[in-house]
């Protein structure tokens, strides 16, 4: 079933009460504002007069987290989300279902497919039943406390913290223009020639270290001819492994430094597998790793088996044009097997 804008906050408007036999039933919408526990799903909806409408209407499962449950989560991405309205849509979203699912029809273990195209799971422990995001961690998963609260159109059940789905399908980049990419400047000397890539390791203050390097172990003249990939760290990636490299010997050092070198190939950006393994002038190989930011836009880093994940080498300037092959800047120093 395909959601249309309208329907896509419904899971903000989720409010429960217990409706008497003697009263006519109520839409979902309506039961959203009149229970005193879910003001904040009651504010959501209200500012959204279209998504009020769609909650009178559609037949729909909503899994409605309390106000305490909007307190308890990360109070910084729920003011980023609420800045946003795709991703409060699909944050919203990820806590309704098409039809009537009632809590006996709930199957541990079982995905439930949620409006905004991502998954829940029921868990289930100790006799307790949840719905889980992908985001949600083990010890902040949504506990049903409200079950089967009947609406004119579907049913209501409350949890006791906010679902998050998968961070692919909370859409920031619809909402946020994403800073340009920074165009690196290429080199090229005065009179506009190219430079070959030890010209590049030695003419920029940023790598300092890294020709310090390159001279040391008398491999400049090597970089100024063939073909080669170079991943260029700079000082600053130097500076945060300093404790580690005042303990390695000189076999160790060049060690390091042969593992930013790809022989005999210039290896532009878009020829980078995102998992695949590159053969590095030491003899080791590093892994291509990629990922994602804010804006969906891709990342590239170039790790070595004494990476850690919090010391991955991101590309963050990419494709330097040397007369004799490529460099990418390196935000953090390649750490093969030592």
């Amino acid at each position: 079933m395909t959601f249309d804008f309208n329907k896509l906050m419904l899971a903000a408007t989720f409010a429960f009460a217990t409706v008497s036999a003697e009263e006519s039933c109520k839409t979902i919408a309506e039961l959203a504002c009149e229970n005193e526990s879910l003001t904040t799903l009651c504010a959501l909806a209200t500012g959204r007069p279209d998504i009020a409408a769609a909650l009178s209407t559609a037949e729909l499962t909503v899994f409605a987290p309390t106000d305490a449950a909007f307190a308890a989560v990360d109070q910084d991405l729920l003011a980023k989300v609420g800045g946003c309205g795709a991703a409060l849509d699909s944050v919203l979203l990820f806590h309704a279902t098409p039809g009537t699912v009632l809590a006996a029809d709930l199957v541990c273990a079982a995905p439930v497919p949620m409006a905004n195209g991502d998954d829940s799971r029921t868990v289930c422990a100790g006799g307790v039943f949840y719905q889980k995001g992908s985001l949600n961690t083990r010890d902040m998963m949504p506990q049903i406390i409200g079950t089967d609260i009947k609406a004119c159109n579907g049913v209501v059940h409350l949890v006791d913290q906010v679902l998050l789905p998968k961070p692919n399908k909370i859409p920031f980049a619809s909402c946020d223009e994403p800073p340009p990419p920074v165009a690196p400047v290429q080199p090229a000397a005065p009179d506009g020639s190219c430079l070959t890539i030890a010209d590049i390791a030695c003419g920029d203050t940023n790598f300092s270290t890294l020709c310090s390097l390159v001279k040391g172990n008398d491999l400049a003249e090597a970089l100024s001819s063939g073909n080669w990939t170079v991943f260029a760290p700079t000082d600053e990636a130097f500076s945060k492994i300093a404790a580690v490299t005042a303990d390695l010997n000189s076999a160790q050092l060049l060690d390091v430094l042969l593992f930013h070198v790809v022989p005999e190939q210039a290896v532009t950006s878009n020829e980078l597998v995102c998992k695949g393994l590159i053969p590095m002038a030491n003899g080791d190989t590093s892994r291509t790793a990629c990922t994602h930011d804010e804006f969906s836009r891709e990342m590239f880093f170039q790790r070595g088996p004494g990476n850690s994940l919090e010391m991955l080498p991101k590309i963050t300037a990419a494709n330097l044009k040397a007369c004799n092959g490529i460099v990418h800047v390196v935000d953090n120093v390649m750490i093969p097997k030592l």
